[in-house]
Parts: C-alpha cells; structure tokens; sequence
C-alpha cells in the first residue's frame, strides 16, 4: 500500500506547513502575510489531489491464476503440491 503512506506523508507535511504558515502570519513575522498563506493552502490541496490521482492509479499487484500466492512464481505444470521457488503448500490445485 505505498500509495496510500505516500499520500500520508504528503497530507502530514501539508497541514504542518498550513499550521507553520498561519503561525507565522499570527505572531507577526515579516516576510509572511496572508498573501503568502493562500498559494501554500492551494500547493497543498493541490498536493492532496495529485495523491488520490496517485492511490488510483498505481497498479494493484494481482497475482494470475496458476501462480503461488507468496511469491509469485508460475505453477502452470506443477504436480508437486508445493511451490518450487518459496516451499508454500499449494491448496486448491487446478
């Protein structure tokens, strides 16, 4: 699920930046203004968008049929019961 961490990280340092921003309009800081707010505020939905855009269309790892469900591997042909690549008990052969 790295899709899903990676648009945490982005939601998390977002709002951190959000929060740092309106701070340091609050207290007076020269240099931050309400001016400056409104781009990070934007940058950072903006952010949050290009994430979700990123959990949708990151590819899912489905893995085939006649493939072993722990590593992967093609069983196509495989008479054994188990996976030769990882050792895993296969159920349910066809």
């Amino acid at each position: 699920m790295m899709p899903l961490r990676i648009t945490f990280v982005v939601a998390v340092v977002g709002a951190l930046l959000v929060m740092l921003t309106f701070n340091l309009c609050m207290i007076g800081v020269p240099g931050f203004t309400s001016r400056l707010a409104v781009p990070v505020i934007l940058s950072y939905f903006g952010l949050v968008v290009l994430g979700s855009f990123a959990i949708l269309l990151w590819p899912k790892n489905e893995i085939p049929a006649n493939h072993c469900l722990e590593c992967g591997y093609n069983l196509e042909g495989n008479t054994s019961g188990t996976c030769p690549e990882c050792g895993t008990k296969i159920e349910g052969e066809s």
